[in-house]
């Protein structure tokens, strides 16, 4: 069963295409990272999943119930940082939601406490979306990579690691490809030179 679909989704910022999102289909109990370079709209496409934010262009279903875990939640004074975050992680936790959204959730925790959330996360019975540069965090809890890059979204099955080298062997395939057009372009170039100069000779009376 499919708890989230987009088709199509496109996010703008001013006339400046944030991102766009072709076609992603996630089921109930994905386990699924986020990952790109910072700015490049990753907490923004959480935020479309759970209705907080608009979508542009496109469609977008969502079913069942969400559950938050933010970056950056407001410390309670009687509260440490790493105590306030396990707090709202617990509270998130026990919502039982069918998605839970997770932004930068390690934020305040020490070793123990990430040791913690990974083993939550990963006995979670719903969904799991999170966003995380721990990468030892995605390997363990992610089945599932998207990578928001340069306007693209991107799928990856598998855990981070392998997330990295499909990039890569992607990256390869690419400049493979682009070598072998490149020499064809100066293949048949100098193909047409050559007929050019033969049809020149020919010409001379």
């Amino acid at each position: 069963m499919f708890i989230l679909e987009a088709h199509n989704l496109k996010k703008w910022f001013g006339d400046r295409l944030l991102f766009s999102v072709d076609n992603l289909q996630i089921s109930f109990g994905d386990k699924i990272g986020v990952v790109g370079r910072n700015g490049a709209g990753k907490t923004t496409l959480l935020r479309i999943f759970s209705g907080e934010e608009s979508i542009d262009e496109g469609n977008l279903t969502v079913k069942g119930t969400f559950a938050w875990i933010r970056q950056d939640p407001d410390i309670a004074s009687s509260l440490s940082g790493g105590e306030e975050t396990r707090y709202r992680i617990t509270q998130a936790l026990n919502s039982h939601a069918s998605l839970l959204f997770a932004d930068e959730p390690t934020s305040h925790l020490d070793i123990k406490g990430v040791q913690w959330l990974e083993s939550e996360l990963i006995r979670y019975s719903g969904t799991v979306i999170l966003i995380s540069h721990d990468r030892e965090l995605l390997n363990n809890v992610c089945t599932r990579v998207i990578e928001v890059d340069g306007k693209e979204t991107r799928v990856y099955n598998g855990d981070y690691d392998f997330f990295v080298i499909q990039k890569e062997q992607a990256k390869e395939r690419a400049q493979f490809e682009y070598q072998q057009v490149e020499k064809e372009k100066k293949r048949l170039l100098e193909a047409a030179k050559e007929k050019e100069a033969k049809a020149s000779k020919m010409n001379i009376p």
